[in-house]
């Protein structure tokens, strides 16, 4: 029996006590640091789950961060369509109403993006049930819109059609005649023309009667290329027959994970601890009820485009877990791929990196500030700190010119004074011996 799906709040509550589950199976840089081409083909990883904001793209954006696009390529290189699932907090959750960003964000990374109704880490079910086929092909606003325009195209096909058929039997008679073609052969009521075979069959609209049809829209995926086309048979219903709304399945550009005979091995990716490296525990729970197992191993990525939010809860993670990694039998160092630097250190990327070492990103790099009052504190600090910063500066400077200036009146006051007493003082001699000399 598959353990229960606790909600969110207990399995923080057990990582809190046993802070052990908070430990990732392995710490790296970026995505960039990951060689999952060789985690494929020599421990037959076949499916990976990927977090979005601070992982591949930056908070609250659709597109690849820039420095990780080569790396989210080889990426989706390396595991067949389907096989890399982004699981993410803020798009396609209740947050995300009609799964408007989770269609951008599948858009933009060229992965389908999951549907969950619970955030991570109590999401691990509706991960299986992708992996496995049973949430069915992924489903985007297009592929929605497109279709209820061909049923619209298609019912309005079929009233033109009757139409034309009224007409036809109403008109055809003894003082008419019968209705004839373009070279005068009769044409019974219910009789297609070649004319209007070859418009249905090459999707154009026709003049008189010929089908109007929306031609299948191919979308690339990598290599493959698939059509976003679904029935509407297989948009869920409820008791009463009536379509409801979908609140589990998948987002994306690209077809549905393919069973594989092989069983199956997940590479869970993220920045979090607390969602992340937990999801990775309670899928290992939902595979094998074994928290040992080594089918799911999560991977912990520390360099951070903008690490300033949730500080401390970072924090948290970092003390709880003590930044160790799991303990296991394989060593998972072997498959981090470490960049050589291209070029040169020079004195200005030496400044550089120091300045990055020593100013923290929210310092460096602060968020704009907008109407909401969260996005105040740091915007008013930062303003408050530059201002004394610069009135400090301003004081300190003209009261250096200040006491420069005075520091050279006062020695040249001294100057005056010493050259007045060493007159005072020669003007005696001076007169004695004018007085000697007359």
């Amino acid at each position: 029996m598959p353990p229960a799906r606790l909600p969110n709040a207990l399995i923080y509550l057990s990582s809190l006590l046993r802070p052990r589950l908070l430990r990732p199976d392995l710490y790296v840089p970026t995505i960039a640091n990951v060689d999952f081409r060789r985690l494929r083909q020599e421990k037959g990883f076949n499916a990976v789950v990927v977090d979005k904001d601070n992982c591949v793209t930056l908070p609250n954006e659709d597109g690849v961060y820039p420095p990780f696009k080569d790396a989210w390529t080889d990426l989706l290189a390396a595991f067949p369509p389907g096989r890399v699932l982004v699981v993410s907090n803020s798009a396609g959750t209740r947050k995300d109403p009609g799964a408007i960003a989770a269609e951008a964000v599948s858009y933009s990374l060229r992965t389908p993006v999951l549907l969950h109704t619970q955030p991570k880490p109590g999401c691990s079910p509706s991960i299986l049930s992708y992996f496995r086929g049973e949430l069915g092909d992924p489903t985007t606003l297009r592929s929605r819109i497109r279709e209820q325009a061909q049923k619209e195209i298609a019912e309005e096909k079929e009233d033109e059609r009757m139409l034309l058929d009224k007409w036809r039997s109403a008109v055809e008679g003894p003082i008419l005649g019968p209705l004839v073609d373009e070279n005068g052969e009769p044409v019974r009521p219910n009789e297609r023309s070649e004319k209007e075979d070859r418009w249905e069959r090459d999707g154009v609209e026709g003049k008189e009667g010929g089908q109007r049809h929306l031609p299948d829209v191919p979308r690339k995926r990598g290599d493959a290329e698939v059509t976003l086309r679904k029935g509407r048979d297989d948009v869920p219903k409820d008791k009463a027959g009536g379509e409801r709304e979908i609140n589990e399945g998948t987002s994306g550009i690209g077809h549905n994970a393919v069973e594989s005979s092989q069983p199956l091995k997940i590479i869970v990716v993220g920045d979090r601890l607390f969602t992340d490296t937990l999801l990775a525990h309670r899928l290992r729970l939902h595979m094998t009820r074994d928290a040992s197992s080594q089918d799911v191993i999560s991977i912990a990525t520390t360099q951070l485009p903008r690490p300033n939010d949730v500080r401390l809860l970072r924090w948290i993670e970092n003390v709880l877990s003590r930044r160790r990694v799991r303990e296991g039998p394989t060593d998972w160092g072997r498959y981090i791929l470490r960049h050589e630097p291209e070029t040169a250190v020079t004195p200005e990327g030496l400044r550089a990196r120091i300045w990055r070492r020593l100013v923290p990103v929210w310092l460096r790099e602060p968020s704009p500030m907008t109407r909401h009052p969260r996005s105040w504190p740091v915007p008013v600090l930062l303003g408050t700190a530059r201002g004394v910063v610069r009135t400090t500066a301003f004081i300190f400077r003209y009261t250096m010119v200040g006491a420069r200036w005075i520091w050279a009146r006062a020695k040249r006051r001294i100057e005056q004074r010493r050259t007045g007493a060493k007159v005072a003082v020669v003007a005696p001699e001076v007169e004695q011996t004018k007085a000697k000399i007359a």
